[in-house]
């Protein structure tokens, strides 16, 4: 059995209950075997080198599997089938996901009402402004933008999906965030760890109603997300 555990955390999925529950039940977690990405540090490092951000974070991430030291990677890296057929020998690749217009919403009202880091990607933008940024585009996709070779700028083609559903199926551990039992069931075969899943990181926004918004501006929403939704659609499918 694999003892090394690389996370790929994607945004608003749940990733920082499943990494606070992990360090509490891994046993190797010295602080000199983990390895936690700095999103904020390595998005400024990119961008001062010219580098799309998350390729930039999936070269971050060889450097980090390839330290013989670390046991325990983790963080908003981008990890391509290339990158996990490297390591897959030696590490246990584990993610989440989740319905990706909930997850797309979550993000813009968490940067809208965030209360830490408030100099980074904090927005004062309205749902109907944020759809049309950059930004909102952006975030946009991000199970497409992960998993595949797909990098902003390209036009989106069936072949990028295929390759994100099939990598992702490809991991040691994978779910969705509206079934957590069957993930902890999946990382208990895999690892021989159960997981006592809390609740971490929560949206400083409580309660907003999807309902509530426009059908027009959802409709718009969903059309961003379109291919994550294919993409979760057959991963919720394979579990």
């Amino acid at each position: 059995m694999k003892k090394n555990i690389c996370f790929i955390h994607i945004p608003k999925c749940g990733g920082t209950s499943i990494r606070s529950s992990m360090k509490k039940s891994w046993l190797n977690l010295a602080l000199n075997r983990k390895v936690s990405l700095n999103h904020i540090a390595s998005s400024k490092a990119a961008d001062s080198l010219g580098k799309e951000v998350l390729a930039y974070r999936e070269e971050l991430l060889r450097y980090y599997l390839y330290d013989t030291k670390a046991k325990y990677v983790f963080g908003h890296f981008k990890c391509t089938s290339q990158t996990r057929n490297l390591f897959q020998d030696d590490w246990t690749f584990v993610t989440l996901i989740r319905d990706p217009v909930k997850r797309w919403l979550s993000h813009y009202f968490f940067d809208k009402f965030r209360e830490k880091n408030i100099d980074y990607n904090k927005t004062s933008l309205d749902l109907e402004e944020y759809l049309h940024s950059e930004e909102g585009k952006r975030n946009a996709n991000m199970f497409l933008r992960h998993f595949s070779s797909y990098q902003p700028g390209m036009k989106v083609q069936d072949d990028f999906v295929e390759e994100a559903i099939d990598n992702i199926r490809n991991f040691d551990v994978f779910g969705v965030l509206e079934d957590m039992t069957s993930f902890a069931k999946s990382y208990r075969v895999s690892t021989g760890v159960s997981l006592n899943i809390g609740k971490s990181n929560k949206n400083p926004k409580k309660g907003y109603d999807q309902d509530a918004i426009p059908s027009a501006l959802m409709q718009q929403i969903e059309e961003y997300n379109q291919h994550d939704t294919i993409i979760y659609q057959q991963i919720k499918n394979s579990l």
